[in-house]
């Protein structure tokens, strides 16, 4: 599909911008399999930073010429998934500019209309192909407890990721002691996906999927006093309001922000891993603790009941029969690596950071014109915006690109950008053991 994409009217901008306002002549290839399909009416893909959810869906006319059904019944056959791919190649005032990927994945569902012959095709990620699979496992003793979690990693996608490829750091995190920290004893009809993410979390790792490739890798680390600004980081787009299609901006100052908050922190002299969690709830708990101590009676009797329930306490069966994309919401937990701090720093710092996120955050979403290059691993600077407040960088948690339908004399408005961002490093992984 080619399409010119009409200009959008703005305010004057600055020349270093003028290429957002040109007129974009948009080249859409999308191959399924091995055969390209001709004249796609409709594309919108949906990409987030975490979890195994993105997905596209594209509308494309049907033709015994490229049978799609027919075509996934033989690989079914095969055992195999059927790929996808979308590219866009983009000229700039007839200007050819560079293309890219706007979506590698599988096929997950196809539906044909029978009455207007179009085919609506659901595609999803690769990592979908290790939320299909579940394993069911006693921990103890298997040969797993022995290995790290980047060799685990390593042989869960070469076993079950059907041709997934993987590239991973080498974290020297024992498994074993993964589950005896977790106190997890059995493994039901978990999705490999959700035992990846709970090593992720686990070594504050990056897990995603691009294209056919596995990433698990360290994410990088924002260690600025006041994370909120993500200070240091340098923004790959800088976007101007009179560039803005459209935005909205959500700010909650009185802790409305119902969040979580780790921070980890190893000693490589030790080996040890100091960790804390802190919420908006911990300020309670510190008061009602505080009330304890100054009754040292009533202390000893709560003190002895915990112990108590602790000694009774067995190992949990960690069990995840259905999966659920991790939601880009407002309940999430973000995770901070810090080198070489104590664990009363971890507990001081974690409270000042769900304090930082709850006070200071801002969530935003905009929509700007597409470029095939966007992705979630990128951060984003606003620059002259109404309030000086949101002038800062931000991270992606999300991006929803689309292009439409070509109207009559042959232009769009279709080619655009929903970005969801914040001011602060994004959540590293949905589920986990014990969630």
């Amino acid at each position: 599909m080619s399409v010119i994409v009409k200009e959008f009217k703005r305010k004057p901008q600055p020349p270093e911008v003028d290429v957002i306002s040109a007129v974009r002549s948009i080249d859409c290839v999308l191959k399924v399999g091995d055969t390209e399909i001709p004249q796609v009416q409709m594309w919108r893909t949906n990409e987030v930073t975490y979890s195994a959810g993105t997905t596209m869906e594209v509308t494309c006319p049907a033709s015994l010429d490229y049978d799609l059904m027919k075509k996934s019944q033989e690989i079914v056959k095969q055992g195999k998934p059927l790929p996808v791919v979308l590219t866009t190649v983009m000229s700039i005032n007839g200007q050819p500019g560079k293309g890219g990927e706007e979506f590698n994945g599988i096929l997950d569902v196809i539906k044909l209309n029978l009455k207007t012959r179009m085919y609506t095709l659901n595609c999803v990620s690769y990592a979908r192909v290790l939320v299909n699979e579940k394993i069911s496992e006693t921990v103890a003793g298997t040969s797993n407890a022995g290995k790290t979690t980047a060799q685990v990693v390593e042989d869960m996608v070469k076993k079950y990721g059907k041709g997934l490829k993987s590239k991973v750091h080498p974290f020297k995190t024992k498994v074993g002691q993964v589950y005896k920290d977790k106190m997890v004893k059995t493994i039901k009809n978990m999705a490999v996906w959700d035992l990846l993410e709970s090593f992720a979390n686990q070594d504050n790792a990056d897990l995603y999927v691009k294209g056919d490739t596995l990433y698990y890798v360290p994410k990088p680390t924002d260690v600025a006093p006041d994370v909120t600004e993500l200070k240091g980081v340098k923004p790959d787009l800088t976007f101007t309001h009179a560039q803005l299609l459209d935005g909205d901006v959500t700010h909650s100052a009185l802790y409305a922000h119902d969040i979580t908050v780790t921070v980890k922190s190893y000693q490589p002299k030790t080996g040890q891993t100091y960790e804390s969690k802190a919420n908006l709830s911990t300020a309670q708990i510190n008061a009602v603790a505080k009330k304890l101590e100054q009754n040292p009676s009533t202390y000893a009797k709560v003190n002895a009941l915990s112990v108590s329930k602790m000694k009774r306490k067995k190992g949990q069966d960690s069990v995840s029969s259905t999966y659920k994309p991790a939601r880009i919401g407002k309940k999430e937990n973000y995770v901070f690596n810090l080198p070489n701090v104590t664990q009363e720093d971890c507990d001081r710092i974690a409270l000042k950071i769900a304090e930082d996120i709850s006070q200071k955050e801002f969530a935003i979403n905009i929509t700007v014109p597409a470029y095939p290059q966007y992705n979630t691993r990128q951060y984003v600077a606003l620059k002259d915006m109404p309030s000086a407040a949101l002038n800062q960088v931000y991270a992606i948690k999300s991006i929803e690109k689309s292009m439409g339908v070509p109207d009559q004399d042959g232009s769009a408005q279709g080619y655009i950008a929903n970005l969801s961002i914040v001011n602060h490093t994004v959540q590293s992984a949905g589920v986990t053991f014990g969630s």
